[in-house]
């Protein structure tokens, strides 16, 4: 009997050590996932607002702010942006414009919602093109 007796409680300090540990371990390791997971949201932030000043280049090339002038890149004011949405969700806005003849300037922005995890990203992109259409330069923020 008294062998029973001993290994049940030996399982039993046993089980008492194993949550002692888990609950020693787990708060170290749900801060450094929440850190990482900030560290991804900025990052795919960023992507998302360096994608949308791409497209305002296409759209001040081709497409709606074909027509804008802009007298530096980046103005003193931006032209009104436009808001972008997928599925419904609002993704960031977008607006771009024409610096001179070749040259052009986009911002894209973040808008902080569920789509970029609440980060809120602004990127701005000046592009230089050749008269093929061929890219020339490339600055981001500048």
């Amino acid at each position: 009997m008294t062998v029973v007796r001993i290994a049940q409680g030996s399982t039993l300090l046993l089980a008492l050590l194993l949550l002692l540990l888990l609950f020693a371990v787990v708060p170290p390791l749900n801060l450094l996932l929440s850190r990482t997971t900030r560290a991804g949201a900025a990052a795919l932030a960023a992507v998302q607002a360096r994608y949308l000043a791409e497209s305002g280049i296409y759209e001040a090339r081709f497409g709606r702010f074909a027509g804008v002038r802009l007298p530096s890149c980046p103005p003193p004011a931006w032209p009104p942006p436009e808001t972008v949405t997928v599925q419904g969700e609002v993704l960031g806005t977008l607006t771009a414009g024409r610096v001179r003849p070749g040259v052009y300037c986009a911002r894209g922005r973040t808008a902080g919602g569920p789509l970029n995890y609440g980060a809120e990203v602004e990127v701005t992109l000046e592009v230089r093109f050749d008269g093929r259409g061929r890219i020339l330069g490339w600055k981001e923020n500048p």
